[in-house]
């Protein structure tokens, strides 16, 4: 039988046929992924092939009274659906003609007030879209955010709620006020009383860039409100972050982190009447907040009569001598005649 296979090859070599070796190195080769591939496409298909199986299993689990019932239900609810969807909440029965704006204190108030009203009059109360909107007032960086309300079937009301300012940013009477995420606030109605932070020159465009004046605007925008009015210039000196107040003294805050435990002990540290007097108040370990340059006890005067008790004995003087008198003369009796 051996030679026989060892003929045939032989046969097929003189006969100018390929070895079998030689076809299967020229075919070629399945990257390394296809099989996980096969695999992968494999369990899907699985997967796939019990979709029919499990609904018919469900379907026939529903007694045979409640199957028309059930079936009338969801062939009504999936047309109810559809008419909601592609037509009902988009119609004008339910198109938006009042819109209620309020929150807005800026110069821009009256454009920014046009634009949310154009936007939401082009809206229904069922399908509202915050984000045009939020589209509509973008123009205005003093708009952070809008509370929008639906009053069906066709009244909406938009609360506009507005950057708070925090800082005075650039060089002398040509600052702008910034909000404390480095937004640039133009438009305000008055130039609040607010913090100055030294820069050349008014800021271009409406955000400030990442560096140190955005860190000083930061370190206003973190301070309570019921200090904020009270600071006067935010800037970095040797000991770190340095807040100078108006009528107080100086805050060290030192490095930007925790800005808010640093507020907290500053303003319990002010509000504590022993630091009346303080040059400057070091918070930079919130924990250990100290009021430095205090003035200097005054002296009490020492009282120039002290008390009986302290009061040393006196000598007493001596008691005049007692005055002497000449002696008398010797009286001798005399014997009578």
């Amino acid at each position: 039988m051996r030679g026989s296979n060892e003929r045939f090859s032989a046969e097929t070599n003189r006969s100018g046929a390929r070895p079998a070796n030689a076809r299967a190195a020229l075919r070629p080769k399945r990257p390394a992924w296809a099989p996980q591939l096969h695999r992968v496409a494999a369990a899907l298909a699985g997967r796939l092939i019990r979709v029919p199986r499990i609904v018919p299993y469900f379907a026939l689990s529903v007694p045979p009274r409640a199957r028309r019932p059930l079936a009338v239900a969801l062939l009504a609810l999936a047309i109810l659906s559809g008419a909601y969807f592609l037509w009902f909440r988009d119609s004008s029965l339910v198109a938006i003609d009042e819109v209620e704006v309020s929150g807005l204190t800026s110069r821009d108030a009256p454009r920014v007030r046009a634009a949310l009203e154009s936007a939401a009059r082009d809206m229904t109360t069922l399908h509202l879209s915050r984000e045009r909107l939020q589209a509509a007032v973008s123009p205005w960086p003093v708009v952070h955010d809008l509370r929008v309300v639906a009053d069906f079937p066709k009244a909406v009301r938009i609360e506009a709620v507005e950057r708070r300012p925090v800082a005075l940013v650039g060089s002398g009477d040509d600052r702008v006020p910034v909000a404390a995420d480095g937004t640039v606030l133009r438009g305000l109605p008055g130039t609040p009383r607010l913090p100055g932070v030294d820069q050349r020159g008014r800021p271009g465009g409406d955000r400030l860039g990442v560096g140190a004046t955005l860190t000083l605007v930061e370190v206003a925008g973190a301070a309570p409100p019921s200090l904020l009015a009270r600071l006067e210039t935010v800037r970095r000196g040797e000991r770190g972050l340095v807040v100078e107040m108006r009528r107080g003294p100086d805050v060290v805050l030192g490095s930007p982190a925790r800005l808010a435990a640093k507020w907290a002990a500053a303003g319990a540290v002010l509000a504590d009447r022993t630091s009346r007097g303080a040059t400057y108040v070091d918070v930079r370990l919130p924990d250990r907040a100290v009021a430095g340059g205090l003035p200097e006890p005054a002296a009490q005067p020492e009282d120039p009569s002290p008390g009986p008790a302290a009061r040393s004995p006196e000598p007493s003087a001596p008691p005049p001598p007692a005055p002497i008198s000449p002696p008398s003369p010797a009286v001798t009796p005399q014997a009578q005649p």
